[in-house]
C-alpha cells in the first residue's frame, strides 16, 4: 500500500466541512485549520537547549534512511530543518524495537519539553464501560486508525518546540508527536466529535451537509423503526484513543453498521491502519490487549499472555533462587506492566502485585538488581502457575442482590443487612491496630461471614463511608502492608464463597451501620474457661454455647445476641433446643430470664446454666422447679473474663455469688 500524496493532517484540513457536517464543535473546527497551540507553563518557553544525540548503529540509520525518514515526510509528520535556520531548541530521539517485527520505533524524547508545558487531562472511556453497555450475545467490529496522531497538526508558529535531532540531520513534527504530555488530550477531544456522531447520527447539526461531496454516510443503514425513523439512532461504541470497539445486537447490523463507520472515516479524511482493523462481525475481539468474549460473556486472558506471563515469573522464580533472591529490577518491572496490561481479565493480579512494587522502590537502576521479599517469592509462585480459573471475568456483573451497609468504630464495628443487624467487638488482637482504614475494612469481612447465608452466590453491594477503604475494594490492593495482607484474606474469602462485591460510597450520617459500630454491650463477659472446663467435665460434653459471640464462644457451635461471624443463630429463644446438651450465661434481664425458663420448660431442653444466686427473683423459685443439680461456683472476680466492649476499657465482671445450675429431662 503506498504512501498517500497528500499529508496525513492536510487531508483533514481539507474535510474541515465534513467534520462541521457531523456537528463539530467550533474549538475542533478551529484546531482542524490552524493546527494544535502549545502553551506553557507562565506564558514563556523555557531557555534554549540542545541534548546530545543518543548513539545509533548502522542498521538503526539504514531504517530510519530508507524506510522510516521516507514515510515519516510523506505522512506529513516531520520535515527537514533547513540547516541555515536559527533553532532555540533541539531534543534527542533513539529507538526502541518493535516485539515481533524485527524493526524498530522512534522515540522523541520530549521530557524537557514536557515538564515546562501546560498539561491537559481529560477522562478516558476504558473497557470497563462494557459492563453497562449490556453486550451479552452481541457482535462487535474493531477499528484501529493508521498513524492516528499525525491527523491532527500543530500550529505552525508552534512547531519549532518539536525539533529534534536524528543522525545529525534537525526534523519538525508537523503533527501531533508520540511522547508529547498533551497530545493524548488533543486527540481524545477532537475524536469525541466523531463519537458523539457515531453515537447519535441524527445530532448532527452542521449547515449545508446534504450538499457534500461525497455526501454524508447516511444513518439509514439501521433497520427502520415506527414512524420511519432508525430503530437505532446509532452505534454502542467503546473509544480509547484510536481504537474503537463498536458492539451491534446482531451479526446482520453489524455487517451494515460497519460499512457505515468506514463510510464515515473516510468522509472525515481519517485512515484505518490495514491489518489490525476487524471489519468481519465476531462475537470475540482482541482488544486493549484482552479478549472480549460476548458469546459467554466474558473478558479473557489471551492465551499467548497467559503463557508469557508464566514464562516471566518462571524466569524471575530461577534467577531469585540463584542470586541469593536477587533479581534484574527491569525485569520485575515488565512482568508488572505485562500483568497490568490484563488485569481486568485477571481480577486478582493486583493482589499478587503490591509485593513487587514494594521491592522496586528499593534505591538501584533499572539495569540493577533488588532483592525480592518472602511475600514476592511466595507471589511468584502464584504468577508461576495461575490458576485458570482466574483468568477470565464476566462482563456484565449484574445489579447488586442485597445490599450491605457497614461501619467500624475504635471498639467494635457494625454492620445492616436487609434491616438484619451484625454487630461484634474487636478481639484482644484486632484492637490494638490504629489503623482506622484496616478496621473499616476487616469489617467488611466479619458483615459478610456474619450473614453469609444471605450473600453466598451473590452480588453484594458494600455500602461504606469511609473512602479509602472503598478504593481498596474498588481496586483490589493498598500501598498499606496491613491493608494489602486483609484485602488479600477477603479476596480469599469472596472466592470460597463465589460472592462478587460492588462497592458504593455512602455519607456518614446516612450509613445504617454507623449506630450499630457504636453500640456497647453491657452483658459482654463469660465464664474463665478454667471453671467451664470444670462444668464441662461434670454435666458435658455440651454441644452448643447459647449466649456468645464470635469472640467469647467456649463452644464452636454458639448461638449470638445479633448476627455475627460463625454464628448458629441469631436470639438462641429463636432457636431449637431440642437433642442439644447446651450450655448458657445469659444476660440478666428479669423479663428474659423469665421467657429463658419457660423455654426450657417448653422445649424440655437439657441445658446447664451460670446465673446468680438471686433467691429473690420470680425466674429463680420456677428455675428451680426444673433443677436437677446446683454447683455453687467459687465467689471471686476470677470467675468471670471481662468482655472486649466499653469502648476498648472492660466492664466490670459480676461480683456477686454465682451457681451452675443443671437441668436434665
Amino acid at each position: 500500500m503506498g504512501a498517500p500524496v497528500t499529508p496525513l493532517h492536510a487531508r483533514v484540513t481539507e474535510r474541515v466541512a465534513a467534520w462541521k457536517a457531523i456537528g463539530a464543535d467550533a474549538r475542533t473546527l478551529h484546531v482542524l485549520k490552524h493546527g494544535v497551540p502549545v502553551e506553557f507553563l507562565g506564558g514563556r518557553p523555557p531557555p534554549a537547549f540542545e541534548l546530545p544525540s543518543f548513539p545509533v548503529d548502522d542498521a538503526q540509520r539504514r531504517w530510519w534512511l530508507e524506510t522510516e525518514e521516507p514515510r515519516l515526510v510523506a505522512l506529513g509528520a516531520i520535515s527537514r530543518v533547513d540547516p541555515a535556520r536559527s533553532v532555540d531548541h533541539v531534543v534527542n530521539a533513539f529507538c526502541v524495537p518493535k516485539p515481533g517485527s524485527g524493526s524498530w520505533r522512534l522515540v522523541v524524547n520530549l521530557k524537557r519539553m514536557n515538564v515546562a508545558q501546560k498539561a491537559y487531562k481529560c477522562r478516558y472511556e476504558s473497557l470497563r464501560t462494557l459492563r453497562r453497555m449490556g453486550i451479552q450475545d452481541s457482535w462487535m467490529v474493531k477499528v484501529d486508525l493508521a498513524d492516528a496522531f499525525y491527523h491532527i497538526p500543530i500550529r505552525p508558529a508552534d512547531r519549532r518546540y518539536f525539533v529534534f535531532r536524528f543522525c545529525g540531520v534537525l526534523y519538525e513534527m508537523n503533527a501531533l508527536p508520540m511522547g508529547w504530555l498533551n497530545s493524548p488530550y488533543w486527540f481524545t477531544k477532537i475524536m469525541r466529535n466523531v463519537v458523539r456522531f457515531w453515537r447519535d447520527p441524527l445530532a448532527a447539526v452542521g449547515k449545508g451537509r446534504r450538499h457534500l461531496s461525497p455526501p454524508l454516510p447516511p444513518h439509514e443503514v439501521f433497520p427502520k423503526g415506527r414512524g420511519g425513523r432508525p430503530a437505532r439512532l446509532g452505534a454502542r461504541v467503546l473509544p480509547y484513543l484510536d481504537d474503537f470497539l463498536f458492539v451491534f445486537a446482531s451479526r446482520e447490523q453489524a455487517e451494515l453498521g460497519a460499512r457505515w463507520v468506514r463510510e464515515s472515516i473516510e468522509f472525515l479524511g481519517l485512515s484505518c491502519h490495514p491489518t489490525k482493523c476487524q471489519w468481519e462481525p465476531s462475537q470475540s475481539v482482541y482488544h486493549l490487549g484482552i479478549t472480549v468474549n460476548t458469546a459467554d460473556g466474558l473478558f479473557e486472558v489471551p492465551a499467548e499472555k497467559l503463557a508469557k506471563l508464566r514464562r516471566l515469573a518462571v524466569g524471575l522464580r530461577v534467577t531469585a533462587k540463584k542470586n541469593r533472591r536477587l533479581v534484574q529490577k527491569r525485569e520485575l518491572a515488565k512482568l508488572c506492566g505485562f500483568a497490568q496490561s490484563v488485569k481486568l481479565a485477571l481480577t486478582p493480579a493486583p493482589l499478587f502485585l503490591r509485593n513487587f512494587y514494594d521491592d522496586m522502590k528499593q534505591p538501584v537502576g533499572w539495569s540493577g538488581r533488588v532483592r525480592l521479599s518472602r511475600g514476592s517469592l511466595r507471589d511468584l509462585d502464584w504468577w508461576a502457575d495461575i490458576p485458570t480459573r482466574h483468568c477470565s471475568a464476566a462482563i456484565h456483573l449484574g445489579p447488586a442482590a442485597v445490599e450491605l451497609s457497614v461501619d467500624a468504630s475504635r471498639h467494635s464495628w457494625g454492620a445492616v443487612l436487609n434491616g438484619r443487624t451484625a454487630r461484634g467487638y474487636w478481639s484482644t488482637l484486632e484492637y490494638p491496630v490504629h489503623i482506622t482504614r484496616w478496621k473499616e475494612l476487616r469489617a467488611v469481612r466479619h458483615a459478610l461471614e456474619s450473614f453469609l447465608p444471605y450473600v453466598r452466590q451473590r452480588v453484594v453491594l458494600i455500602k461504606e463511608d469511609n473512602t479509602c477503604t472503598q478504593a481498596v475494594l474498588g481496586r483490589l490492593s493498598s500501598r498499606s502492608p496491613a491493608m494489602h495482607a486483609e484485602m488479600k484474606l477477603l479476596w480469599q474469602f469472596l472466592q470460597e464463597h463465589s460472592i462478587v462485591l460492588q462497592v458504593e460510597r455512602v455519607a456518614s450520617a446516612d450509613n445504617e451501620a454507623d449506630a450499630a459500630s457504636r453500640w456497647v454491650d453491657r452483658d459482654d463477659y463469660r465464664l474463665h474457661p478454667r471453671f467451664f472446663r470444670l462444668l464441662e467435665r461434670q454435666f458435658g460434653p455440651h454441644d452448643v454455647d447459647l449466649f456468645a459471640t464470635h469472640i467469647n464462644a467456649h463452644l464452636p457451635r454458639f448461638f449470638s445476641r445479633h448476627h455475627c461471624p460463625g454464628s448458629s443463630g441469631v436470639n438462641a429463644l429463636l432457636q431449637p433446643w431440642a437433642g442439644f446438651n447446651a450450655y448458657g450465661c445469659p444476660p440478666l434481664d428479669p423479663d428474659f430470664m423469665m421467657a429463658l425458663v419457660q423455654k426450657v420448660r417448653e422445649e424440655r431442653a437439657c441445658v446447664t446454666l451460670v446465673v446468680p444466686y438471686w433467691t429473690a427473683q420470680a425466674w429463680w423459685q420456677q428455675l428451680m422447679e426444673l433443677a436437677t443439680d446446683l454447683v455453687f461456683l467459687p465467689s471471686n472476680t476470677a470467675l468471670f473474663a471481662p468482655g472486649e466492649g466499653g469502648s476498648g476499657s472492660f466492664l466490670p465482671p459480676p461480683q456477686w455469688q454465682v451457681v451452675a445450675v443443671r437441668v436434665q429431662w
